[in-house]
């Protein structure tokens, strides 16, 4: 055997009994994990400061010269208005405003005055011999509400009169002073209305009419009773 082949094997066993190891220069060591540093969800004073500083700092864009010229936009002149010869505004006075007009009312003609009947009750009023009753003193028909008596002064009838006859509403009574004939009365006689008969010298009623527009359209009968039958 070689001796320096020996020597050399010695001594790596010998390297290898005492635990020491060796280095070579293309080892690679074993890699140390790094423990993780955790973010805070809200940054306080210092840890705000240091995050600001730890930021990196971005360069500001740069400005651009601005190419185009500013430009001021132009105003037109002022022009006056053309003058009217011999106008002067300050002479000039304000329309007066205008007044509202009324409307005009159409006036309506006035209606004719016509004699109305006299509402006044007239007693003295006797009837002559063409048939148609007259006021005392009178020479003309009667009109109006009046008594018609007899020659001894007992009333006969007592309503509305129209030129001398019974004309309107009216009430005729009979020689004992009973109503005879009432209602609604044309031309001196009773258009619709009722009529009365009575039992002699008493007041009880024996026969009674109803008459429509000169017709008789109803007639009962009475005993002394006062039963219809």
């Amino acid at each position: 055997m070689n001796l320096t082949l020996g020597l050399a094997l010695g001594l790596a066993l010998a390297l290898l009994n005492t635990g020491c190891g060796i280095t070579f220069p293309n080892s690679t060591a074993p890699v140390t994990e790094q423990p993780l540093i955790r973010i805070p969800d809200n940054l306080g004073p210092d840890e705000a400061a240091e995050a600001t500083a730890l930021a990196p700092t971005l360069p500001e864009p740069e400005t651009l010269p601005n190419t185009q010229p500013y430009i001021s936009p132009t105003e037109p002149p002022y022009m006056a208005p053309p003058l009217i010869p011999g106008f002067n505004p300050e002479t000039v006075e304000a329309p007066a405003p205008a007044k509202p007009t009324e409307p005009t009312i159409p006036q309506l003609p006035t209606p004719e005055s016509q004699s109305a009947p006299a509402t006044t009750l007239v007693q003295a009023i006797t009837r002559q011999a063409d048939g148609l009753v007259y006021a005392a003193g009178a020479t003309t028909p009667f009109s109006g509400i009046g008594q018609e008596t007899d020659t001894e002064g007992r009333v006969l009838y007592e309503g509305e009169f129209l030129g001398g006859l019974r004309e309107g509403e009216g009430l005729q009574r009979d020689a004992a002073g009973l109503p005879h004939r009432e209602g609604l009365w044309k031309k001196g006689r009773l258009y619709t209305g009722t009529v009365y008969f009575y039992y002699a010298a008493t007041d009880l009623v024996k026969l009674r009419g109803e008459y429509l527009q000169g017709r008789l359209i109803d007639g009962k009968n009475f005993d002394r009773a006062g039963r219809s039958y």
